[in-house]
């Protein structure tokens, strides 16, 4: 790279021809003719899996060397106090005494004790960790593929509504307010108040009492509710217990 920018910086330019030329003179791209060969260059490439771009570059960094460094070298005459130390290196000799000692000597003669084992495999565990793994398989599937198959026909459409119509079936709800009361004279007092515009939940809070509201009653539920209600026996009429009508959202009557 600094060889690079300093060529670009003086103005240095490596020709296409220049690198052609010496692509040429490769003799693993010439044919048994010693000719060029495209085919033989093509084919070495790919087999050594590198592209036209990245062989070019390589061969024009080459001749940026020769061309800057190779000139840098001639006529260079080191100093005899540079000289001096590699060549005496020739002409020096050293004598030496070699023990040879078996690693069998620093074994400890008393096996390690369980201690020491847990200590030293504490302090060296990574060593004898072997990093946690994962294998997976996957498989990739591709939902274009199965759009063309996942488009239902009118038939299948008129099947599946046929087959499921009380899920898109119209449903009637209801909601009710309904307000217990100890008396048949305290229910129809509550009545008459809801009879001239009073709302039940205001009739009631004015009595001390709270309205019970039922919300989103389905028919069949709200006929199970009152079903419940209205089978009570009969109760003295000290004790007896009175509905006041349902008001407001509902279209039905709750009374008993």
């Amino acid at each position: 790279m600094a060889l690079r920018a300093f060529a670009d910086d003086q103005g240095m330019h490596i020709s296409k021809r220049l690198v052609d030329a010496q692509i040429a003179q490769i003799p693993a791209f010439q044919d048994a003719a010693g000719n060029f060969s495209q085919e033989n260059f093509r084919n070495l490439l790919a087999r050594e899996r590198l592209t036209e771009r990245d062989l070019r570059d390589d061969i024009s960094r080459e001749i940026l060397q020769r061309q800057l460094l190779t000139p840098i070298g001639m006529g260079v005459k080191p100093t005899d106090s540079l000289v001096l130390p590699y060549a005496s290196l020739l002409l020096e000799a050293r004598q030496g005494t070699i023990a040879a000692i078996p690693a069998v000597a620093f074994l400890d003669e008393k096996d390690p004790t369980d201690a020491q084992l847990a200590d030293f495999y504490k302090r060296n565990a990574d060593r004898f960790t072997i990093p946690e793994q994962r294998r997976i398989r996957y498989a990739v599937v591709d939902a274009q593929r199965f759009a063309q198959a996942a488009q239902p026909s009118d038939a299948e459409i008129a099947a599946a509504y046929n087959q499921n119509k009380a899920a898109y079936a119209a449903k009637q709800n209801r909601t009710i307010e309904q307000l217990v009361l100890p008396t048949e004279a305290a229910a129809k007092a509550i009545a008459d108040k809801v009879k001239g515009g009073t709302a039940l939940s205001a009739a009631a809070q004015g009595a001390g009492l709270a309205v019970a509201t039922l919300a989103d009653q389905t028919p069949a539920a709200l006929t199970t509710t009152r079903a419940k209600l209205r089978p009570m026996p009969p109760l003295p009429p000290s004790r007896a217990t009175w509905l006041v009508p349902c008001a407001g959202r509902s279209a039905g009557c709750c009374c008993a």
